[in-house]
């Protein structure tokens, strides 16, 4: 992985709070300002052309209750389960089944073994299953190349304007990868900036690239296996960030 370093100036504001009453309240504020050049300039993760991007809004607001409710402890699937359950039940008042995501862990262990494999055995037609492999390539060429935010959400970007454009892709699955797009987008936004400092003037280390790439592609993994479901996706994203944070502190 290249090493060299980039650096940014951050100002990032994040206040999650968890209420173990009736009522969700998770509030998230994270403001990057970053001199972007001729990329797109950013200070939230959003892709408003893209018409499937509360997919990835709500992703973020299941993890950040997922860490502020977990607090600071060992990697467990089933303990983010269950919080991911509360989230659910307290937001929409539905009690999602918990043996749905019971295969949470062994998706998380097969993502970062292989996540090609996870793309040539799923059910999606051919051409989707290229265009998720263009998507994995992309993630992968940026994080190699230690990108900064913006020049990822740019790309990130430029590929959903080129599926939107894409007459050759059905409804259905355009739909399916705008929406793992948006869920890819925002998670790589959220880990990337939750955990840093205030006011720092920060560099990309390897540690925080191989923890972000690990989440995302864990979250990519997950929608893959649940037919496009984001809160699995999610506890995908919360798990295997907190198992290689856990395993490279």
């Amino acid at each position: 992985m290249n090493k060299q370093i980039i650096v940014m100036t951050m100002m990032i504001s994040v206040f999650v709070s968890c209420k173990k009453e009736d009522n969700t309240d998770v509030a998230i504020s994270l403001n990057v300002d970053v001199d972007t050049g001729n990329v797109m300039a950013i200070s939230t993760p959003e892709n408003l052309l893209n018409p499937y991007d509360s997919t990835g809004y709500l992703h973020n607001r299941i993890v950040a209750y997922l860490l502020s409710c977990k607090g600071n402890t060992p990697p467990d699937a089933n303990v983010s389960t269950q919080y991911v359950l509360k989230f659910y039940e307290q937001s929409y008042g539905i009690d999602l089944p918990a043996t749905f995501f019971a295969t949470v862990s062994s998706t998380v262990n097969k993502s970062r073994a292989d996540i090609q494999n996870i793309i040539a055995g799923c059910s999606y037609d051919q051409m989707l299953k290229l265009k998720l492999d263009s998507l994995m390539q992309i993630i992968n060429k940026l994080s190699d190349d230690n990108s900064r935010y913006s020049v990822i959400k740019t790309a990130i970007a430029g590929f959903e304007n080129e599926i939107m454009l894409d007459k050759l892709l059905s409804a259905e699955d355009s739909e399916a990868i705008l929406k793992i797009t948006s869920i890819a987008r925002f998670s790589i936004y959220y880990w990337m900036n939750v955990f840093k400092e205030p006011f720092s003037s920060a560099t990309f280390s390897i540690k925080n690239i191989v923890k972000w790439i690990a989440a995302t592609t864990s979250d990519i993994a997950g929608a893959i296996v649940s037919g496009n479901d984001v809160v699995y996706a999610a506890d995908c994203s919360a798990y295997a960030y907190d198992l290689i944070t856990y395993s490279m502190p």
